[in-house]
């Protein structure tokens, strides 16, 4: 069995070329020391186009088309409304889920909070969920009045790229974690498995993005550790200094995918072979 699991890593050695959704600035050890055994080459961030360029408005080419459901667009009006870097953005990805009382949990410590928030709580999980949150939490009048709109998905890219964003609190799955990163907005981590520790050990450490919740000795996330660190990622200064690193690395993700940028020639020495084929 262990042979066999090993067996796919083994033919990368007879691969031409291995793209890889990253880029040069971010990971350039870890890039130089698999190119030592491999033909790796970082040619992302795999987003759209538009959402990489300088200045580029929104519109119906800047999805990714990488959902399991519908996309709420609803969402985005909502966000048109509020001010710049003030709304955190929750999404636990497809597959993660809390147990019910860490959901009343951090409910309980994000209404403490006081924050306009943007949560995204998959269809699959939503009727389990919902009696779990209290009308006080929603608050207004409307959906669109409150200052916490819940969809069932968001069209995640658009959203992080979206002025009024100014921290999401993720799962640190690696499309999402990359997508934080080239959008410019920090993180609150809360990784489940396998490679969202990682994600988040690099998050936290190296590129010094993103913030963990720290758990109690019986495992749970205590509703005045979800306020503590929200607090800090949307009011206070060192929640400011992540989010400027963060517009830092947005700069050089954008950089790479520019037409003289390091993971665009790539991706055009990949195709050079079949552009006259």
């Amino acid at each position: 069995m262990f042979q066999f699991k090993l067996r796919p890593f083994e033919r990368l050695q007879e691969a031409e070329f291995i793209l890889i959704n990253t880029f040069y600035d971010l990971e350039k050890d870890m890039l130089l020391s698999l190119q030592e055994e491999y033909r790796v080459l970082p040619a992302g961030p795999f987003l759209p186009p538009a959402l990489l360029s300088v200045g580029g408005s929104r519109g119906d080419d800047d999805r990714t088309g990488t959902g399991l459901w519908a996309e709420d667009d609803g969402c985005l009006s909502w966000l048109d409304k509020q001010k710049d870097s003030s709304v955190l953005y929750i999404s636990f990805g497809s597959i993660a889920s809390l147990s019910q009382d860490q959901f009343r949990e951090l409910v309980l410590g994000l209404d403490a909070s006081k924050r306009p928030i943007l949560w995204a709580i998959r269809p699959d999980i939503k009727e389990l969920v919902s009696p779990l949150i209290p009308p006080s939490f929603l608050g207004g009048e409307s959906k669109e009045e409150s200052q916490v709109y819940i969809t069932s998905w968001a069209p995640q890219a658009l959203v992080l790229s979206h002025s009024s964003v100014g921290g999401f609190l993720t799962h640190c799955g690696w499309n999402s974690t990359l997508e934080s990163i080239s959008m410019g907005v920090p993180t609150l981590n809360w990784p489940y498995f396998a490679d969202q520790m990682m994600n988040r050990k690099w998050m936290v450490d190296e590129w010094k993005v993103g913030k963990s919740f720290k758990a109690s000795k019986d495992g749970m996330v205590t509703k005045e550790e979800v306020e503590r660190l929200v607090r800090l990622l949307m009011e206070e200064e060192e929640g400011e200094e992540m989010r400027a690193r963060a517009r830092a690395l947005s700069c050089l993700a954008k950089e790479a995918m520019q037409p003289h940028g390091s993971s665009c020639l790539n991706l055009h020495e990949v195709l050079k072979p079949y552009k006259h084929s």
